[in-house]
C-alpha cells in the first residue's frame, strides 16, 4: 500500500503498510548498523534516480530496506556522515 522510512540522529525507521490493515515497523539505533548500500537496476532507476537502501544491522535484528526512493546515493551518503558523527561523539 505505502511505505514510511525515516533517518533521524539516534535510530532508523521503516513503516511498512501492505494493506490498509497491516502494518510493520522495522528501527534500529544507528550504532547497531553495519553497513549501508545502495541499488539501481536497469534504465528507468538510472534515469529517475530511483533505487533500494539496504541498512544491514549487526545481531538478530532484521535488515531494513528503503524501495523505491528518490536519491538513494544521497541517502547512503546521510546515514554514513550520521554514523562517522555518531562514532567521533559529535552526536
Amino acid at each position: 500500500y505505502y511505505n514510511v522510512d525515516m533517518i533521524t540522529d539516534q535510530r532508523v525507521v521503516d513503516l511498512d503498510f501492505p494493506n490498509i490493515m497491516a502494518h510493520t515497523m522495522s528501527e534500529t539505533q544507528l550504532e547497531h548498523i553495519e553497513d549501508v548500500t545502495q541499488k539501481q537496476l536497469g534504465l528507468l532507476g538510472s534515469i529517475f534516480d530511483v533505487g533500494t537502501v539496504y541498512i544491514q544491522t549487526a545481531g538478530s535484528n532484521q535488515n531494513i530496506e528503503f524501495t523505491n526512493i528518490p536519491s538513494p546515493r544521497d541517502v547512503q551518503e546521510i546515514l554514513s556522515d550520521l554514523l562517522e558523527s555518531k562514532e567521533s561523539g559529535e552526536i
